[in-house]
């Protein structure tokens, strides 16, 4: 009844905090706070204003997604959920300008596929098998400077928490060309992933479907060996 009373919604519940987290910020400025899994334009524009020790986190599938995805198809159905396209747009243009306050948090949920697939479907996206593979995509077609990946993705959480951050490469991204490939272009994304699951289940596996299910994606990831 609160709720209704306020008027919140999944659609508005981010917008309805960012006041929150603004009063919480001035009353202990030197509080670090990150702002987990962003999805609105109003909550990057926050962030932005506030001082250095307020971070915040983007998903990969928030950089994809908007509500078009996820209003009646389980599998673009996460929360927070997915927003507009100016939304979406205002995510990628922070990551794009390399802003050092705006860094990747995954939020990767591997809910089975009979769950997702149900009358009522879990919140949550398979994220987890390929996220730098998604991303490097992501980056390539939405005009994202591929240079701004790292620091996203590996260096700019680091250094707000006060991290260490590897001097050492320690992964390869390398885009396929799709005309030569013969094929065998860049990575497979399964249309399936299918896990063990526990013993007190009797050992059934357990089918979960990834995001971008049965795509190929013209990148591939290679690790250094160490």
């Amino acid at each position: 009844m609160r709720l209704q009373r306020q008027n919140i919604t999944i659609l508005n519940a981010e917008a309805k905090f960012l006041s929150h987290l603004e009063k919480l910020h001035r009353a202990f400025p030197k509080l670090r706070i990150v702002l987990e899994h962003a999805t609105t334009k109003a909550a990057v524009d926050l962030v932005q204003r506030l001082g250095d020790t307020v971070a915040c986190t983007i998903t990969v599938h928030h950089l994809f997604l908007t509500v078009e995805d996820w209003a009646g198809l389980p599998h673009g159905f996460c929360k927070p959920v997915a927003k507009t396209f100016e939304d979406r747009n205002a995510l990628r243009d922070i990551v794009k300008s390399g802003h050092p306050r705006f860094f990747l948090g995954t939020d990767s949920a591997p809910h089975p596929r009979h769950a997702k697939e149900s009358a009522k479907a879990p919140a949550g996206l398979f994220t987890a098998l390929m996220p730098l593979v998604y991303l490097a995509h992501l980056f390539d077609v939405a005009a994202i400077p591929l240079d701004r990946l790292r620091g996203f993705a590996s260096d700019f959480g680091r250094k707000f928490y006060g991290l260490p951050v590897p001097t050492k490469e320690t992964v390869t991204l390398t885009k396929v060309d799709v005309a030569t490939a013969k094929g065998k272009a860049g990575t497979k994304v399964p249309a399936v992933f299918t896990v063990p699951r526990m013993l007190k289940d009797n050992g059934e596996n357990v089918e979960v479907v990834p995001f971008l299910a049965g795509e190929t994606i013209p990148w591939m990831l290679q690790v250094a060996d160490k």
